[in-house]
């Protein structure tokens, strides 16, 4: 993330998806999965079908996980001025800090609360941006004079909370 000219970073956490358990669990199944359906399709054809078939489970059974796995990440940096939070290749955010009403260290249920993992809208928390665990930033701010709210999966909820420093309306 790129940081504007005398900003200083008071907080950055990157979450790889491949910390999140199921990811763990399905790509390795889906890989396996992929192969019992798409290998014997394959050599059970000849020229360019198998070739394409070949292809095909080259990239579902090999790429896509890998990028699922290593590609996906959260990073969530707070500076001075400005909590950032990217959700590569998905969703990024930049709020003011003076935008910022309340921020609160929270633990939720990823599936009843937000839907799972990954980029999500709630109701409750409004977009989500989480990779694993069960701990994050609740964050309500506003935007062009609307309230808005952002929830921020973090292993280290406690230190970006203080990050962002804005005490919880009471």
């Amino acid at each position: 993330m790129q940081l504007q000219p005398g900003e200083v970073e008071r907080f950055r956490e990157v979450q790889p998806m491949h910390r999140n358990i199921l990811i763990r669990v399905l790509m390795p199944s889906e890989a396996v999965v992929m192969s019992g359906i798409m290998l014997p399709l394959a050599f059970g054809q000849g020229g360019s079908a198998r070739d394409t078939l070949l292809l095909v489970w080259f990239g579902s059974a090999i790429v896509l996980p890998l990028l699922i796995a290593f590609g996906l990440r959260l990073t969530t940096v707070v500076t001075d001025r400005r909590v950032l939070a990217r959700f590569v290749p998905f969703s990024r955010k930049s709020i003011d800090l003076g935008a910022v009403e309340s921020a609160e260290a929270i633990k939720y249920s990823p599936i009843a609360d937000a839907g799972g993992w990954g980029v999500k809208f709630s109701k409750r928390f409004g977009t989500v941006l989480n990779v694993s665990g069960e701990h994050g930033v609740f964050v309500n701010y506003t935007k062009d004079g609307k309230p808005k709210k952002l929830l921020l999966g973090s292993e280290r909820s406690g230190d970006l909370a203080e990050a962002i420093g804005v005490p919880p309306a009471s």
